[in-house]
């Protein structure tokens, strides 16, 4: 029988596939005059336990930072703004995170809310397609989404 010790220790199978999206992202003008579109590859990868809850608390962090200032976003928000920041990936490199910490803000501002919605739905079908345990009936993934984020904003 394997054990997580005999599987680190062999390091054989095969490298996770990535989910590439294509993102239309609004550039900021240097100047402040209208954004520049740029249609760009990203790749998904599968986050640990371990990583998302590195996000969590990034997220939460953010939240509190910002409240001073009165345009803390909502945590539910930011928490999936976080996740699929850590779970973007160069397509190019998957070493590499698609965004580095000192473009984050630069990031936000260029996504919209909907295109949030695409990473998130993406990276859930990066998850079944990779690990056949996981039960892919709509009723569970919205139990699931609604026991994740009870507060989160209702979708039109």
């Amino acid at each position: 029988m394997a054990t997580l010790g005999n599987l680190l220790q062999r390091r054989g199978g095969s490298a996770m596939t990535p989910r590439n999206v294509k993102l239309t992202l609004a550039l900021p003008d240097p100047q402040g005059g209208a954004p520049t579109v740029q249609e760009v590859d990203v790749a998904l990868l599968p986050l640990s336990l371990s990583a998302e809850a590195k996000t969590r608390r990034a997220a939460e962090a953010y939240v509190m930072s910002r409240r001073e200032f009165g345009d803390a976003p909502d945590l539910a928000v930011e928490y999936l703004f976080q996740f699929v920041l850590a779970a973007m990936r160069d397509p190019e490199d998957l070493r590499r995170t698609f965004v580095d910490e000192k473009n984050t803000n630069t990031f936000r501002g260029c996504l919209v809310g909907e295109q949030l919605d695409v990473l998130i739905k993406e990276y859930r079908e990066l998850i079944r397609s990779e690990y056949s345990e996981v039960i892919s009936d709509k009723d569970g993934i919205k139990d699931e989404a609604t026991a994740l984020f009870p507060k989160a904003p209702a979708q039109p």
